[in-house]
């Protein structure tokens, strides 16, 4: 999935998935410059998305990055991170912060640096501005304004 915008509800079930190695992913193999969102927490309990594991596996949901971005509502959620056009089948991620004080400006933060090149592709479009570069931001200082646990967000870090 070199660009683009995946965002998941229901329930993804692999419990019966079998298949092992190195190079594989549950979900997606390689992201490249698309984001992959769940609307939930994957355990049904906040949002709607429900995700069954391989008891036995332990697989990146997304080689190469990690985990499905969680917006539960609770920790994260879809407003407050992109504005999702429907009508037009656009997700334009919100602006990234300098000075991160808490888990969404955090993920904004990641997420600009890890995808916003600079001008968006299809479905997934970028707030304007240099300033929400991954060049500029990696460029410049970022500094955590506070402790910011990333636990249930599925992210695992700023890149």
């Amino acid at each position: 999935m070199p660009q683009g915008v995946l965002r998941i509800t229901g329930t993804t079930d692999f419990s019966a998935y079998t298949k092992v190695d190195s190079a594989s992913a549950f979900i997606v193999k390689g992201r490249g410059h698309a984001l992959v969102y769940a609307l939930g927490d994957g355990k049904g309990v906040n949002g709607n998305w429900t995700f069954k594991r391989h008891i036995e596996q332990a697989i990146d949901d997304i080689s190469g990055w990690g985990e499905v971005l969680r917006t539960d509502g609770t920790i994260l959620s879809e407003s407050n991170l992109f504005t999702v056009d429907m009508s037009a089948h656009t997700v334009t991620l919100k602006g990234a912060y300098t000075t991160m004080s808490n888990v969404t400006q955090f993920a904004l933060t990641a997420l600009n640096i890890s995808l916003n090149t600079g001008a968006g592709v299809g479905a997934l479009q970028f707030t304007s501005g240099a300033a929400n570069t991954s060049a500029t931001l990696l460029g410049g200082t970022l500094t955590l304004g506070a402790d910011v646990s990333l636990a249930g967000t599925g992210l695992t870090g700023l890149t």
